[in-house]
């Protein structure tokens, strides 16, 4: 299914149990394939694809996003049999985000304390006249 909003795009189409997702800005007329960003994902079954593709045409129609192509277009095709898209493997439908939440450690309020200046011995003083004269 092929949508559009503005000057985005948006399509998905789900073959067996994965969905491919093609997304972004509509290209100028003289762009060449591959554009846009291109992602699967991989459902454990047919059903959950399904309900996936539903769920999200349903989200873009709900931001505005309009219906151009019920069928697959030529660009999903060949990118489709030329790219290789990021993949995700999706155990349910709802879980957009994965189930591990990472614990966040409590941030340590560093200040930074000024290194107090060393001053130089004359011996690197000499040492810095030194290798200044021997480089002229």
């Amino acid at each position: 299914m092929y949508l559009e909003l503005k000057n985005k795009f948006y399509e998905i189409v789900t073959r067996s149990n994965t969905a491919y997702i093609r997304y972004g800005k509509i290209p100028s007329l003289d762009a060449q394939l591959p554009f846009g960003r291109f992602i699967s994902f991989v459902f454990p079954s047919v059903k959950d694809a399904k309900a996936f593709q539903a769920q999200t045409v349903s989200e873009k129609t709900g931001k505005g996003y309009i219906t151009y192509k019920e069928k697959e277009t030529h660009d999903m095709k060949w990118m489709r049999q030329n790219e290789q898209p990021k993949q995700t493997v999706k155990g349910a439908v709802n879980s957009k985000k994965s189930n591990k939440t990472k614990k966040s450690k409590p941030k340590k309020n560093k200040t930074k304390k000024p290194k107090p200046k060393k001053n130089k011995t004359k011996k690197q003083k000499t040492k810095k006249n030194k290798t200044k004269k021997s480089k002229n």
